[in-house]
């Protein structure tokens, strides 16, 4: 009974994938069509996680201030004032 249930199972399968393999010229057209989807999800991911209201926020900020601009945060000097001492005191 088992065996010819995996039999069946496996001729099933077989024949289902048969018609997508057998069609010619399929390989260009499935990486385009591949590229397609892959840059529709990747368009969908971020706007439901929001990145892209990220990157059009940022894309307006270098506008305003030119591309060359960088971050005041970033550019600022450390303050290193109230760090431990970095001596090795056992020299």
């Amino acid at each position: 009974m088992t065996k010819s249930l995996l039999t069946i199972t496996l001729a099933a399968l077989t024949a289902a994938s048969l018609p997508a393999l057998a069609a010619p010229g399929n390989t260009t057209d499935s990486q385009e069509n591949l590229q397609q989807q892959r840059e529709h999800y990747q368009r969908q991911r971020d706007a439901l996680t929001g990145a892209d209201r990220l990157d059009a926020q940022r894309q307006r900020v270098r506008d305003d201030q030119g591309e060359e601009a960088n971050s005041g945060f970033l550019d600022a000097p450390v303050d290193t004032t109230d760090a431990p001492d970095q001596r090795d005191n056992d020299r």
